[in-house]
């Protein structure tokens, strides 16, 4: 009987370790998350920042030179024109999120 008991008590203190491993895992995967939807947040209100110039722009600055001084893509800058173009009621966060998702693959 005492074995059982023995074998009883480690089979419940091993449930338990394993529990609290999984509810690591779980807030760790929930930490990432946040995280990373964090870094996405400030990549945003970059890009947005970058809209807001090129709108403001009105000629001032070549194509080339905002390309260079923004470090941004010349199909960034493309999408971005378009969508200030085709969507005149999107704020510059609209239109950055519209066209960092058009020009991720590249």
């Amino acid at each position: 009987m005492n074995r059982n008991t023995s074998d009883s008590d480690y089979a419940k203190m091993l449930d338990n370790a394993v529990k609290k491993v999984k509810d690591n895992q779980e807030r760790r995967n929930e930490y990432m998350n946040l995280n990373l939807f964090a870094i996405d947040e400030r990549v945003l209100g970059k890009y947005s920042e970058k809209v807001e110039r090129i709108r403001k722009n009105n000629g001032q600055l070549s194509d080339d030179q905002l390309i260079k001084f923004m470090e941004i893509t010349p199909e960034f800058l493309q999408c971005v024109r378009e969508a200030i173009e085709n969507n005149p009621d999107w704020d510059d966060e609209d239109v950055a999120d519209f066209a960092l998702s058009e020009t991720e693959s590249d």
